[in-house]
């Protein structure tokens, strides 16, 4: 069986690299497959580039957004522009995809139940260089964790390459991208905002891939990990806003994604 994808690509001001991050999606060697760039009102560009590809791909499309917004919102309008049915990759415009047989192995994983995916991945630190992190350090969410449902108090694992079914990211509630001390959507960990609850509902039917199937490009200084717009330590807003979201209510397990 040939599943449906969508990569669903997000990102701001990412020229030195969209061009890396393009190609590897256009030159997968899966045939069933869609990808969708949402441009944060990029203005270094990085939109140019987009547009260059969109006319030479006819599975592409591309839409630009009216005002800087942030991950939690694009991925979400990606998301909502994907085909019902459709499995949702995931990638920012400044990393990319290791390999032209990534949406191979994604397919040979996604049978009837399986709703989500996560994994490990490499770091792109300059030059010629990557970074793998140590065997182990990425793994499995524990048989307790899913079965007391308590990935809001165990250890995030839920890392790169994200992949889910549309329809199970559509369960998620609108309040829940919102963040309540600005009453906006999110602005940073986006992945904790939609990857959360869907563990939640998924339950066991979440699936680690411990194959490097991501770049995250350690190089970009406007990174969530480095500086945020304002100059502050990025990450400890991202802190800030993950103890949000943990905060809120949990999902319970769904039995079915029809209906």
């Amino acid at each position: 069986m040939k599943n449906h994808f969508t990569i669903v690509g997000v990102g701001y001001n990412s020229a030195p690299w969209i061009r890396m991050c393009l190609d590897s999606v256009v030159n997968q060697e899966y045939d069933n497959y869609d990808i969708i760039m949402v441009d944060a009102f990029t203005n270094d560009g990085t939109y140019d580039v987009l547009k260059e590809y969109e006319s030479n791909h006819e599975n592409f499309t591309c839409v630009r957004k009216t005002n800087r917004c942030f991950q939690t919102e694009n991925v979400k309008d990606g998301v909502h522009m994907a085909k019902p049915g459709s499995i949702i990759v995931t990638v920012d415009f400044d990393d990319w995809l290791p390999d032209s047989g990534v949406l191979s192995r994604l397919n040979e994983v996604y049978s009837d139940d399986v709703w989500m995916t996560y994994g490990t991945y490499a770091e792109y630190v300059g030059g010629d260089n990557y970074q793998v992190f140590p065997d182990g350090f990425f793994h499995e969410h524990t048989k307790e964790t899913i079965a007391t449902n308590n990935y809001r108090s165990a250890r995030w694992l839920t890392s790169h390459l994200r992949t889910f079914r549309k329809e199970l990211f559509m369960r998620i509630k609108e309040e829940d991208f919102i963040d309540p001390v600005t009453n906006s959507y999110y602005d940073t960990a986006g992945d904790f905002t939609f990857m959360m609850p869907m563990l939640e509902m998924a339950a066991e039917r979440q699936r680690y891939i411990p194959d490097v199937m991501y770049v995250y490009n350690k190089t970009n200084p406007i990174s969530d990990d480095k500086k945020d717009v304002n100059g502050s330590v990025g990450s400890i807003h991202q802190e800030r806003i993950a103890d949000s979201i943990r905060e809120k209510t949990k999902y319970i397990r769904l039995e079915s994604l029809n209906g």
